[in-house]
C-alpha cells in the first residue's frame, strides 16, 4: 500500500516517531542505554527524494539477553510457584488493580488506534472496534455476562482464591458452576443454586489451575 503525504488525513499522519526508551522488569520502569531496534510499518509513504518506502513509527530497546534473563526471573519470582503476591490477592483487589489499568489505557485510545492502523494496517473502524473489544474483554471478565444471564452452566477455568457473587448470582435456579478456588493448590467446587438465595456447596479432590487475573466479588 502506498500513500502520498498528501493523501493522508492531517490527525493520523506519523509527524513524529517515538523513541520508546523505557522497559518494565520486576515492577520497576527503567531506562535503556543500548541499541534500539527501528519499528516499521507496511504502509509505504513518499520520502523527501520522492521515492516510496516502509514508514518509520520509532524505535524500541533492542534489549539483551543479560536483560532476558532478569525478566525471566523476575516473572518467576513474582509467580512464585502460585504463592507469590499477585496469585494470592484478594480477588477485589486484583479487579481494582485491571481496572485502574482499564481506565488509564482508555486515556490512550486515539494514539493507540492510530498505531494499530499503521502497524496492523487496519482502517479506522476496525482498529477502534480492536482497542474497544479489549476493554470490554477485561470488563467482562471482571463481572461475568450479567446481560445475557441466568445460566443454566458455568465453567471457571482458572483458579480464584474465592468464589466470585457475581458469577453465582448469574446462575439460574438449578444452575450448576464448576470453579477451582484457593491459592496455589485449588480444590475444585461445585455449586448448585437451589433457590434465589440458597447453594449447595461439593467439593471434588484438588487441582492446580493458572490464576484468575479478574474476577470479582
Amino acid at each position: 500500500m502506498k500513500s502520498t503525504n498528501s493523501s493522508i488525513p492531517k490527525e493520523y499522519a506519523i509527524d513524529q516517531t517515538i523513541a520508546h526508551t523505557t522497559y518494565l522488569i520486576d515492577g520497576q520502569i527503567g531506562t535503556w542505554n543500548g541499541s534500539t531496534a527501528e519499528v516499521y510499518s507496511s504502509i509505504q509513504t513518499e520520502k523527501e527524494n520522492g521515492d516510496f518506502g516502509p514508514t518509520l513509527l520509532g524505535t524500541v530497546p533492542d534489549m539483551d539477553e543479560d536483560s532476558a534473563i532478569k525478566a525471566l526471573h523476575a516473572a518467576d519470582k513474582a509467580y512464585h510457584k502460585g504463592q507469590g503476591q499477585w496469585p494470592t490477592m484478594k480477588v477485589s483487589e486484583r479487579v481494582a488493580c485491571m481496572q485502574k489499568f482499564v481506565d488509564l489505557m482508555k486515556l490512550k485510545r486515539e494514539e493507540v488506534v492510530k498505531l494499530i492502523m499503521w502497524e496492523i494496517g487496519k482502517n479506522l473502524n476496525d482498529s477502534q472496534k480492536e482497542f474497544d473489544r479489549t476493554v470490554d474483554y477485561i470488563n467482562d471478565t471482571n463481572k461475568g455476562l450479567p446481560e445475557f444471564a441466568p445460566f443454566d452452566r458455568i465453567l471457571v477455568t482458572a483458579g480464584a482464591t474465592e468464589i466470585p457473587k457475581a458469577l453465582l448470582n448469574q446462575l439460574a435456579i438449578g444452575g450448576r458452576m464448576v470453579i477451582p478456588v484457593g491459592a496455589g493448590t485449588q480444590e475444585m467446587i461445585l455449586m448448585v443454586r437451589i433457590s434465589a438465595k440458597e447453594f449447595e456447596k461439593q467439593k471434588h479432590g484438588t487441582f492446580r489451575f493458572v490464576p484468575m487475573l479478574t474476577d470479582k466479588n
